[in-house]
């Protein structure tokens, strides 16, 4: 039973790229590993409309912009989001989105890890969220 333990934390360290996993290499720069256009797994969204992810030239703030679906299927305008980076991560970059309206259970508003698990994969983890909970992937656009 403790093997199977072990296993499932290596694995969970290793998907959610925690500061011990293995995206913590120094030619995993989040810097510039995170820029460029990303999409979902398992979405189309590469093909059809990638986020595309930039920082300001002062290295203080990120830039997220996609077009959300309607629900009929039709595309909005794109829309920004702009977190302020908060702190770099041995894998990722801790940020606060502007205009965030969620809260924890303590009622502070909630930051946002970007979490670099390869140079062409990322996922989401929220402050909030267990140590090793993480959004999906976001994988990168053209590999």
């Amino acid at each position: 039973m403790w093997k199977f333990a072990l296993v499932v934390l290596v694995t969970a360290q290793a998907l959610c790229g925690s500061a011990q996993g293995a995206a913590t290499s120094a030619a995993l720069n989040p810097r510039t590993i995170i820029p460029g256009q990303w999409g979902w797994e398992g979405s189309n969204l590469c093909a059809a409309n990638p986020e595309v992810i930039h920082f300001s030239a002062d290295g203080k703030q990120m830039f997220l912009s996609f077009a959300p679906v309607t629900p009929d299927g039709a595309r909005e305008p794109r829309r920004q989001a702009t977190y302020n980076i908060l702190r770099e991560l041995p894998n990722g970059l801790s940020m606060s989105m502007h205009d965030e309206t969620r809260r924890d259970a303590s009622g502070k508003l909630v930051t946002w890890d970007l979490i670099v698990m390869d140079k062409n994969q990322m996922c989401w983890h929220r402050s909030d969220w267990p140590q090793y909970g993480c959004t999906k992937s976001i994988d990168r656009c053209g590999i």
